[in-house]
Parts: C-alpha cells; sequence; structure tokens
C-alpha cells in the first residue's frame, strides 16, 4: 500500500494514539501526499469523517492538509451530520407504527454499531438505515404490510422479514435467525423498545458484511476493529461456535484476519485456530490477503476493478472472496447471481 493509505489506516479509528499520530505526521513529512486521494479514498471507503477528526488531532498543519481538501472534509463531517440526524428521526417516527401494531423490530448494520459501537453516529457514512421485522410477511395481515411498506418505503428505511438478507447473503448462508432474535438484547429509540443483535451476533454480521464488500472496505474494517476493542463483554468461545454452526467460519477468519493486519483488533490469538479453518484453506487466504495487502491500493480495492464476471469486476479481491466460500455455497452463489441477471 501506498503513503495514502498508511495515512488512512492510521487515520480510521475512534482513539488515535500517540503511535498513530506520529505515524500520520512522519509519514505525510517524509514524502508529498495525494491528499485529494486521501479524501476520496476515505469517503468511497464511508470513513471521511472520522479520518478528518484525527488528522485534526494531529494538527492540521503537522500533515500538511490543503485548504481545499480540509474543506471536502467539512462539507462530507456536515452532508453525514445532517443525514444522519434525518435517519434517526425517521425511525423515531416509525416506532410508534410497530408499536400500534405489536410488532418488535431488531436494528442492525450501521444504525445498531452507532448505538453499541461509535462515540459519534456521524464517525462512518452508512448508505441506509436497516432494520428487521420479527415477523414473517406472511403472519402480517394484508392491511398492515402495506401500511408498514408506504410508510418505510417513505422514510427510506430498509427492513426485512425475520431475518436480513445481508446477513444470510441471500439464501447463501444458513444463518439461524431464531438463534439471533433469542440472543437480542433490548434498547430504546425514541421511547419505544427495539432490539439490538447480541456482541457476539453483530460481530458476526460484520464479519459477513465485510465479505460483501470484499473484506477491504475501510468502514467494515472499522466496525470489526471497534467491536473487537470496545464490546468487552464478547463470548468469543460463543462466537467461534456460532461462526461455526452458520457456516461462515471461513468467511469469519478472513475478515477478522485482514481487520487485524490492517486497523489492528483485539482478537485473541487463538481465535484464529479455534475457528478450524482447514489448513490449505487458510494458507490460500492468508496468501491472497497479504498480496492485496502489499501490492493494491486502497482506492483499487474498493469498488474493485478489473475484467468482469457475471457483471462483477474479476480481481483478486473477488478471487478472495470466493475463495472462502465452501462449494455448495459457490453454488448458491452462482444461482443467484443468475438469478439477479434475469430480473
Amino acid at each position: 500500500m501506498n503513503p495514502e493509505d498508511n495515512i488512512l489506516l492510521a487515520a480510521t479509528r475512534q482513539t488515535l494514539s500517540t503511535t498513530h499520530r506520529h505515524m500520520i505526521s512522519d509519514t505525510a513529512r517524509r514524502r508529498p501526499i495525494d491528499w485529494t486521494t486521501v479524501y476520496q479514498t476515505a469517503k468511497t471507503h464511508g470513513v471521511a469523517p472520522l479520518v478528518f477528526k484525527n488528522l485534526q488531532q494531529c494538527g492540521l498543519e503537522s500533515p500538511g492538509l490543503p485548504d481545499e481538501v480540509a474543506h471536502q472534509f467539512k462539507s462530507a463531517h456536515y452532508s453525514n451530520l445532517l443525514k444522519k440526524d434525518r435517519r434517526m428521526e425517521r425511525l423515531k417516527q416509525a416506532m410508534p407504527l410497530f408499536r400500534r401494531k405489536n410488532i418488535q423490530v431488531m436494528l442492525i448494520k450501521g444504525a445498531a454499531l452507532d448505538m453499541l459501537v461509535y462515540e459519534q453516529p456521524w464517525y462512518t457514512m452508512p448508505q441506509d438505515t436497516d432494520l428487521v421485522i420479527n415477523r414473517r410477511q406472511s403472519d402480517i395481515a394484508a392491511a398492515d404490510n402495506q401500511e408498514l411498506m408506504d410508510f418505510l418505503f417513505r422514510s427510506g428505511i430498509e427492513y426485512d422479514y425475520f431475518e436480513h438478507h445481508d446477513v444470510v447473503m441471500n439464501g447463501v448462508l444458513p444463518v439461524d435467525f431464531n438463534q439471533i432474535w433469542q440472543a437480542a438484547t433490548q434498547t430504546e429509540v425514541g421511547g419505544y423498545p427495539a432490539f439490538l443483535m447480541s456482541v457476539e451476533d453483530m460481530l458476526l454480521a460484520t464479519c459477513i458484511n465485510s465479505c460483501r464488500k470484499r473484506f477491504f472496505r475501510l468502514k467494515s474494517l472499522c466496525d470489526i476493529a471497534e467491536i473487537t476493542r470496545r464490546c468487552h463483554t464478547l463470548d468469543w468461545d460463543k462466537f467461534v461456535k456460532r461462526a461455526k454452526a452458520f457456516q461462515c467460519r471461513n468467511i469469519v477468519y478472513t475478515a477478522l484476519w485482514v481487520a487485524h493486519n490492517t486497523l489492528g483488533t483485539a482478537t485473541p490469538p487463538t481465535v484464529f485456530s479455534d475457528l478450524g479453518v482447514a489448513p490449505l484453506k487458510a494458507e490460500i487466504i492468508t496468501r491472497l490477503s497479504r498480496r492485496l495487502i502489499r501490492r493494491s491500493t486502497l482506492a483499487a480495492l474498493y469498488p474493485s476493478s478489473g475484467a468482469a464476471i457475471f457483471g462483477r469486476a474479476a480481481g483478486l479481491p473477488l478471487w478472495l472472496t470466493y475463495a472462502t466460500y465452501t462449494g455448495p455455497q459457490i453454488i448458491k452463489k452462482t444461482a443467484e447471481i443468475y438469478r439477479a441477471r434475469a430480473r
């Protein structure tokens, strides 16, 4: 990775240590930095406000951040702040409707991480608000369902029934949402009850989402790293058992490995062996990951570029993603891609 990436990796964290502050300043002093690339990559990867906060802690004159780029960072920060406020307000407006319909909901992905992990919701830039309704669609009366669909569509809230398609990867993974709902913890949104995944399930879902982003999106890496650092009640044995039961141990291994070797995590070393990834599979995953870290740039890794297979860029990040799948999962994934193209 290049100097711009080294600055981004040092700055993508909630707590900027003295070591990371010196890394940013020293990198900026030793060689010219393309700050426009730093900003554009940070924005594309969904971490521009967090990166800018940490660059400010270094002192803008120390890393030599140009005024024009600083203005772009500030604009991204304020824009994200307004979006987060609007999304939370819309979510609060939806809660009375769920209460009237006697429907429980679970916040997942960015909305849940903002509540459980991040000190400030504006640090990262998720694309939407996601929640799961604790009912099958067929169990909700047609009129009630239509009212929910209309309201949530107008509110820009992405939702799913009982389970979330991103977590099960559209049927590729046998993630048991019965277990996830049973382990969920209750919180409050706008004075109304809502649920969050357990810490173990949230980390599992975040690792799966990192796979969907081909493992090198900074926001996903930051989500993983911050969960391991902030959630001290995380039961690693339970987490490993979940990963095995849901047949995503390879995905989890890769997501944790990449996060640990880029941003650093508080992952116990034994977790990697406890996951029980086949030695050959683990060797392929680590070799591909190291090659990507050493020879690629963050700007190239997400979104990925290269020749297309089934309409998807076929560079090394895609090969790494498919290396984490089992044979049956590759078949399911291929079928899913064909169905999507047919639509």
